[in-house]
Order: C-alpha cells, then sequence, then structure tokens
C-alpha cells in the first residue's frame, strides 16, 4: 500500500472518532460490530483509531450496522 499523507492521515483519524462515538451512543462494543461486519476485532480497533484504511465496503457495512448513512460518517471531514 502507498504511504498516506498528513491531510489523509487526519482523515482516517477523524472518521474513526465518529465511527466510535457513534458505536458508544448505541451501546454496542467494538468485539460486537467487528463480528456482526465479520471482520477482526483487531482491524476494527485500528480502524477507529485511524491506522487502517480499509475498503468502502467495509465502511458501508459499519454504517449500516450504526445505523447511520455513510455519508452522514464521512461528511465534513
Amino acid at each position: 500500500m502507498d504511504k498516506i499523507s498528513k491531510e489523509e492521515r487526519i482523515f482516517l483519524i477523524s472518521l474513526g472518532e465518529r465511527i466510535h462515538s457513534r458505536r458508544k451512543e448505541l451501546g454496542i462494543t467494538q468485539e460486537e460490530l467487528a463480528d456482526k461486519i465479520g471482520i477482526n476485532k483487531h482491524h476494527f480497533r485500528r480502524i477507529e483509531k485511524g491506522q487502517s484504511p480499509t475498503s468502502l465496503i467495509t465502511y458501508r457495512r459499519i454504517s449500516k450496522k450504526l445505523k447511520i448513512s455513510l455519508v452522514d460518517i464521512i461528511k465534513d471531514i
């Protein structure tokens, strides 16, 4: 994978923070959500920390389980 820029890193961190916040609002653990979307819990933790760029499909699965549109998760980041 190519190196990501500082701007892209900030985007991933902000995205992870939004996912984390929404997950907490719904009272879902990292492990539960990772299981529901079919990924390893360690990979999910890295997504929430902005350390793991992942596929759009995975972000879509996350948004569906969090009952929020993908657009709303990434809007204004």
